[in-house]
């Protein structure tokens, strides 16, 4: 990120796990430095499948970290506001964007989705602006390719996203996981990277889109 000129990174933190005093100084620190914390799940884990959708989706895509699938519409708020209420605890504040594990929200409504503590909600296709209620599709290009499977489908699918980014003039978000550069698209990480000039935060997007 540092080479290609990025400076200001939205973290993705997922508060079940065993956090320790020095980890959160550091995510602490990485704060001070103009990052941005964003809430992401619970645990990044689902103990069970749930329902025929969620074994595709878990067979095609997410296999056992979209926890949202696995809840009612009642669950998935609280473990929402659980996460929110970490935050709170560890941070004094809960950050504005809330982004489900595998972007795997489930069926919830925008009435459902203002009881949360969060003000905007990633999804694949975008995010979700609670506070104007508007839906802004935003390109998604995504590393994780650790099979022949993922590799194929994860080149096509961010092939066919930049060219909606070029072709509808949009930011286009780059889905990074700290293994992403030892796995099969390690290159075409560095090379998206390097060739995409402006970064922008969804803070400063929302802002933008909604003056």
């Amino acid at each position: 990120a540092k080479e290609a000129g990025i400076h200001r990174l939205t973290l993705l933190v997922v508060p079940g796990l065993d956090w320790s005093t020095k980890e959160l100084d550091c995510l602490r620190g990485w704060q001070d430095h103009g990052h941005i914390l964003a809430g992401h799940g619970w645990k990044h884990r689902c103990d069970r499948i749930v329902g025929w959708y969620h074994r595709l989706h878990s067979f095609l895509i997410s296999r056992d970290v979209a926890e949202h699938l696995a809840e009612s519409a009642d669950g998935r708020i609280q473990l929402m506001q659980r996460c929110g209420d970490w935050f709170q605890q560890h941070f004094s504040e809960i950050p504005k964007l809330y982004v489900p594990p595998a972007w795997a929200l489930g069926r919830l409504s925008l009435k459902e989705l203002r009881l949360t503590p969060f003000s905007s909600i990633e999804t694949q296709t975008g995010v979700w602006d609670l506070e104007t209620a508007k839906h802004h599709n935003l390109p998604l290009v995504g590393f994780e390719a650790d099979n022949l499977f993922r590799t194929i489908s994860l080149r096509c699918f961010n092939a066919f996203n930049r060219q909606l980014a070029v072709r509808f003039k949009q930011p286009l978000r780059i889905s990074l996981h700290p293994q992403d550069l030892d796995l099969r698209l390690g290159r075409d990480v560095r090379h998206t990277l390097l060739t995409n000039q402006t970064a922008i935060s969804y803070g400063d997007f929302l802002k933008a889109a909604n003056s």
